[in-house]
């Protein structure tokens, strides 16, 4: 039975030298590793396993696939990016908006009709804000973390449904 692949072997060996090296009783590691188009960070922890008597029996070696979390955790920190950067430009963006609506106010009326460029570029401005706030928001929105729909359920069939995966690939253990 090969449980590790024989391109990872360096990895095992070094791993267990690592432990010897080490002379305590467990180590731990990240490790990442590709596996065909799958590329994994595992946390490894490797202990000795030793009897009453202090005899060496073998080693345990414990994987825990970090992947998941570190993927989650890429995208929280993305997420707050987006936030701080999102706030950051929409706060200026009101009162550049707000100034040039005073400004039409006050001195449109300035201008004779033949003369559009100030009312045209105040247009403008006050239209381009708006887009960029309308951005900002699409941005703000992907910093929001989905909202929940929590809805009742049966903790016995999910329970069920866990441990019957286990079942399977471990008939000689008794589940209760």
């Amino acid at each position: 039975l090969d449980i590790v692949d024989s391109a990872h072997l360096p990895l095992v060996t070094e791993t267990l030298a690592d432990l010897r090296d080490s002379q305590k009783d467990s180590i731990r590691k990240q490790l990442t590793l590709t596996m065909g188009e799958t590329k994994l960070t595992l946390q490894v922890t490797v202990s000795t396993l030793l009897d009453e008597s202090g005899e060496f029996m073998g080693t345990v070696v414990i994987l825990d696939d970090l992947t998941q979390l570190l993927k989650a955790q890429r995208m929280a920190a993305w997420r707050e990016v987006a936030r701080r950067i999102a706030h950051e430009i929409k706060n200026p963006l009101t009162p550049i908006q707000l100034s040039a609506q005073r400004l039409r106010r006050k001195y449109l009326d300035r201008f004779r009709n033949d003369d559009t460029v100030f009312d045209d570029c105040t247009n403008v401005i006050i239209n381009q804000v708006d887009d960029l706030k309308n951005l900002v928001n699409e941005f703000s929105n992907f910093a929001r973390m989905p909202a929940s729909d929590p809805a009742p359920g049966q903790l016995n069939d999910i329970l069920a449904e866990a441990i019957g995966l286990y079942q399977e690939g471990h008939p000689e253990i008794e589940f209760e």
